[in-house]
């Protein structure tokens, strides 16, 4: 009886073993009910290599490690006491969900295609990195508007001027006739730039697609060079292989879009714009009011913001399995730099609205359940328990300030009650990876 009873434990403690072992390479360290991943630490790490300027090396990796980890140990500490993350980190929990199901819908749907680029694609690309082109444009989110158009420009390109004072709201393309100047390899969307750069000039074209959009093309001249060294191509092949490897990801993912685009969006235009021109003045105010101290200023911006949240739940545009509103498109752009706005308001519209039905979409194939979309989601909510956590232990409730000797006990504190686990294996195969 006893020898059995000897045998069950050895085989429990086997068993115990084997499925330690088999935790996940991502996971380079458990805090408690939380852990410290890959893609964590691969953020952290190399926005510290970049910014900090200083040489990756055991010691560092500790560091970054042993700080993610810290933050893991308030993040605990607030879970023990009850602490709820505030609306601000709720909504940037949200918007990091968000990220992370995009991220992952392009892993599946784009990331998962073999493309195969040939010599004779590279040579061409590496001509057009010694090749300027002189374009202009027109532009609109409907196809069927600029096929009616293409027709009248073939027969008279002077036209173009008197179109894009039709078509577009910027001022500089209204009077220019569209006209974009000299374009450089890489100045323009991946979809547009191989048309550019192989159509023939003087002869309008299109309508062409973009991840915008769609475009009327005229090259009106083109300049390149002529003697083309081939040792400099042999020497950066391989690096411009990857980078038109990622352009053509890019088209894909553009198609991609923009066949969701085609599939039921309607938009209600006349609030669209009406919603784009309460965010521009408020954009527009808040930059003079940085400048200059304006009363005026101040008052327009708490007039337009009380009216944008009395619209909040409006809604902007629909979409098969779902509704654009405008609190979507505020929490879009909270994300961009307002000078991207005030450039092309519409521009920066689309996109957001591109975002949602890509989130959606996501949704509907089920991937907040991936388990890097749930590891990415549990990092931000760790990121704002545990500043909840700091400001809890905080004497001043507003502002989490803490002497480097309070934060010292708090972690010895922490760590006498929370168990943590480090996974160095996981880390250095980490690096050998990368």
């Amino acid at each position: 009886m006893v020898k059995g009873v000897k045998f069950y434990l050895i085989i429990l403690t086997i068993l115990f073993n084997s499925c330690e072992k088999k935790i996940s390479p991502d996971i380079l360290a458990v805090v408690g009910s939380t852990q410290v991943t890959s893609h964590e630490f691969i953020k952290s790490y190399s926005n510290k290599l970049i910014q900090s300027k200083i040489q990756d090396s055991n010691f560092e990796r500790s560091r970054v490690l042993n700080e993610l980890i810290r933050t893991k140990l308030f993040a605990e500490g607030a879970r023990k006491n009850n602490l709820s993350i505030d609306s601000i980190g709720r909504s940037m929990v949200q918007f990091e969900e968000n990220i992370a199901l995009r991220e992952q819908l392009y892993k599946q749907v784009i990331q998962s295609i073999m493309i195969e680029i040939p010599d004779s694609v590279i040579r061409i690309h590496y001509k057009w990195k010694h090749t300027e082109v002189y374009l202009s444009h027109l532009f609109h989110h409907d196809k069927a508007i600029l096929d009616t158009i293409i027709p009248y420009l073939k027969k008279d390109t002077s036209q173009f001027k008197n179109y894009s004072q039709i078509l577009f709201k910027d001022e500089r393309l209204k009077e220019s006739g569209g006209n974009l100047g000299w374009i450089h390899y890489n100045d323009l969307d991946p979809n547009l730039e191989q048309i550019a750069f192989s159509m023939p000039f003087d002869e309008p074209m299109g309508p062409f697609r973009s991840s915008y959009g769609w475009h009327i093309l005229f090259k009106k001249d083109f300049r390149e060079q002529i003697l083309l060294d081939e040792n400099h191509y042999q020497n950066n092949k391989k690096r411009l292989k990857q980078a038109i490897l990622k352009k053509k990801k890019q088209i894909k993912a553009n198609d991609y879009i923009n066949d969701l685009m085609a599939n039921n969006v309607v938009i209600n235009d006349s609030i669209t714009f009406r919603i784009l021109e309460k965010i521009n003045n408020i954009v527009f105010d808040k930059n003079r009011l940085e400048l200059k101290k304006d009363i005026e200023s101040s008052r327009n911006i708490a007039t337009e913001i009380l009216e944008l949240k009395l619209n909040i739940n409006t809604v902007i545009a629909t979409f098969p399995g779902g509704n654009f509103t405008v609190d979507d498109l505020l929490n879009n752009l909270r994300s961009s730099k307002p000078e991207l706005f005030l450039k092309n308001p519409v521009q920066q519209f689309y996109k957001s609205l591109r975002d949602k039905m890509l989130t959606e979409e996501a949704r509907s194939r089920e991937l907040q359940q991936h388990q890097t979309v749930q590891y990415k989601i549990q990092s931000k909510k760790d990121e704002y328990l545990a500043r909840e956590y700091l400001l809890y232990r905080s004497k001043n409730k507003r502002t989490a300030h803490l002497s480097k000797e309070e934060v010292q006990t708090l972690i010895k504190e922490l760590k006498s009650e929370i168990s943590i686990k480090v996974y160095e294996e996981n880390l250095n195969s980490l690096f050998k990876t990368l």
